[in-house]
């Protein structure tokens, strides 16, 4: 990872982001079109890598899963990644050849200095930097962009900016990221999320913000950082991804913020989509741990599927309305176990349906034919329930199946549709 080459991949970077920002300040479709000219095979959906947690589970779930790099030394790579070094040939491989991944980087190129085991990832994809688009309604509040990133850099001299110059000599924290970093320049962009926050209206949370930046700057870090990622990075995104980030994450945030605060998270209802695809993928077999294993899932099970019964636990998880029953200390993962287990409530109905269902000849000839037509199903129907059952369970779900479904919520009849396609308990 040569300074010189680095330096001229940053410059090119910065001409090309300005120009997408240039589009988006009047277009924003043609603004995030532009920026993702160069990633031709995303596949929908497209989400976001969750940092801390391995990329193997969360690959299959999408047709194309970012992973954002970050400039972080060889020993603490693997950690926040979710993946070791020595699994950067065959995923630049994997990518090639299905675009089940792709690569940004979230730091300029010069950062990158020193991190020879990223060059096959540069020399194959050219990664763009990661940047935030915003239509015109925001671009047009550039002078409320700016007042609140005064109001930042004035708070943060009090005492946040010490901290940052103090964290940025410490060792630890050095050892974390590659040579080329800065850490105090990387700390001070926090700052963007600030005023971002503000300018998308709420001012609450930056005022929780605010008394920390002056109060208590470790707090202010963090909120800083995770916030960027749950409401400024997502209305941002040209790539419109899904962000992953963990449960715990997303619980840890409010619990900062504090009980006063009326939090509007763009995760919907605070369910981190994260942490259902873990349980999801913790149903099926074999569990993703490695490279291998995740490849055989994504040959086993279509990532559309995938994605539609996770958005399925997620509704159910919803409307089973998590918020109150977490506290009652019932762990999501509990809930989504019992939502799960439900579905067999859709099979035993089954059985009971076909065992001694009461229909007239009348009613199964009306039922034979809409799916199959009126003049095989009416034939059936004079043969009996049974010779019916039988031939509409070729074509489709059998008549005791969709009776016991039209009475069941969509997202379990999703649920039981998935298991039953797959085989799965």
């Amino acid at each position: 990872m040569n300074k010189e080459v680095l330096s001229d991949y940053g410059l090119r970077e910065r001409q090309e982001n300005k120009k997408a920002i240039a589009l988006a300040t009047s277009d924003l479709a043609a603004g995030k079109k532009y920026y993702k000219s160069s990633y031709t095979l995303l596949n929908a959906p497209v989400g976001w890598h969750a940092p801390y947690e391995s990329i193997w589970p969360q690959i299959p779930i999408y047709g194309t899963l970012i992973i954002a790099l970050s400039p972080i030394a060889t020993e603490r790579f693997g950690a926040y990644h979710g993946f070791q070094t020595s699994d950067i040939d065959r995923l630049v491989s994997f990518a090639k050849d299905t675009g089940h991944v792709a690569f940004v980087l979230n730091g300029q190129p010069e950062e990158y200095v020193g991190l020879d085991f990223l060059n096959p990832i540069f020399t194959e994809f050219r990664p763009r930097v990661e940047l935030g688009l915003f239509g015109t309604e925001f671009t047009s509040q550039v002078d409320k962009f700016k007042e609140a990133f005064i109001e930042f850099d004035t708070l943060a001299s009090l005492s946040f900016y010490k901290y940052a110059k103090t964290i940025s000599k410490e060792q630890d924290v050095l050892r974390e990221f590659g040579p080329g970093v800065d850490v105090y320049s990387r700390v001070k962009l926090s700052a963007n999320a600030f005023a971002a926050l503000e300018m998308l209206g709420y001012h609450e949370i930056k005022e929780v913000i605010s008394r920390a930046l002056t109060e208590e700057p470790v707090l202010a870090l963090r909120l800083l950082n995770t916030l960027n990622t749950l409401i400024v990075d997502p209305r941002a995104d040209p790539f419109d991804a899904i962000h992953n980030v963990t449960q715990r994450t997303i619980e840890n945030t409010i619990a900062d913020l504090g009980k006063d605060v009326n939090v509007r998270l763009d995760q919907d209802s605070h369910l981190s989509i994260c942490e259902i695809g873990k349980f999801l993928m913790n149903k099926l077999s074999p569990y993703p741990t490695s490279f291998e294993a995740c490849r055989a899932m994504c040959d086993t099970y279509k990532h559309y599927d995938l994605q539609q019964v996770m958005l399925a636990l997620q509704q159910a998880a919803r409307a089973e309305d998590y918020s109150e029953i977490k506290s009652e200390s019932e762990q999501l993962s509990e809930i989504l176990e019992n939502i799960w287990n439900d579905t067999s409530k859709i099979g035993s109905r089954v059985n009971l349906i076909r065992a001694g269902i009461p229909l007239s000849i009348a009613l199964l000839g009306e039922v034979a034919a809409g799916p199959i037509g009126a003049v095989t199903g009416g034939l059936l129907a004079k043969l009996g329930y049974e010779v019916l059952e039988k031939f509409m369970e070729m074509k489709t779900d059998s008549i005791s199946e969709k009776i016991a479904k039209y009475s069941a919520p969509n997202y379990l009849v999703n649920v039981f549709n998935f298991k039953k396609r797959y085989d799965l308990k």
